[in-house]
């Protein structure tokens, strides 16, 4: 006679559940953790007292930028070069105003990139040679002057900047 114990399912079902929680929780954890430092991380943004005691002059200017009616449009062209239209309350061209593009990434602290424009007759800024790279998302702070009108406006994009 062959004696022969099978165990119940039921003893090994509990065991491995709670083996598996861990498992899968362990393994969401670092995989957070790796996620987290893609890009460098989390990073401490330079003069971050200076541009909160400012903050209300920032809030102000973009108010005033607001009641202006002026858009604006940033475009790729071609490798390395922007496009920049601007329009008024009526959707005509904004002429004459000049200014700059400044190009920083949302998760990197310390990098960007400034590009001076002027507006054509046709209210476009185009050619605008940029020399950043990275492929996601991109904020485009757009501040530009025509007489005593100052307009601020601010874009996110995504690109591929090869």
């Amino acid at each position: 006679m062959k004696n022969t114990m099978k165990i119940p399912t039921r003893d090994w079902f509990w065991p491995a559940a709670v083996i598996g929680l861990i498992l899968f929780g362990m393994t969401m954890t670092f995989g957070l953790l790796f996620a987290s430092r893609v890009d460098g991380g989390p990073e401490v943004i330079p003069d971050y007292y200076d541009k909160a005691v400012a903050w209300d002059e920032a809030a102000a200017a973009r108010a005033a930028s607001d009641s202006l009616g002026w858009t604006a449009r940033v475009e790729r062209t071609a490798e390395g070069t922007l496009r920049l239209v601007l329009l008024n309350q009526d959707g005509e061209p904004v002429t004459g105003a000049r200014g700059t593009l400044t190009l920083t990434r949302p998760h990197q602290a310390n990098f960007s990139e400034v590009v001076p424009f002027r507006v054509d007759a046709s209210g476009i800024a185009s050619d605008l040679p940029v020399t950043a790279r990275g492929s996601g998302l991109w904020d485009v702070r757009i501040e530009a002057r025509r007489g005593d009108d100052r307009f601020v406006h601010i874009l996110r994009r995504e690109w591929n900047l090869p």
